[in-house]
């Protein structure tokens, strides 16, 4: 339960950091930006809640892991 919140919160952050220019102070105002648009916001603000809660030694791994070349 205590991660799930941490995610939720870590995800709403993403939302305030990347999407900041849109002005949504509540859920009708959603329905103002298309169906596409609120799905790729929502992909987004997964990545970064995901990124800024993963651990330091897997994202060493995973960097070293995909950037080797």
């Amino acid at each position: 339960m205590r991660r799930r919140q941490n995610f939720t919160r870590a995800h709403e952050l993403g939302h305030i950091l990347l999407h900041g220019q849109f002005d949504l102070n509540s859920p009708s105002d959603m329905t103002l930006i298309d169906e596409r648009t609120a799905a790729i916001m929502e992909r987004e603000a997964n990545m970064f809640a995901s990124r800024l809660l993963m651990p330091t030694y897997i994202f060493r791994k995973v960097s070293l892991t995909c950037f080797q070349t």
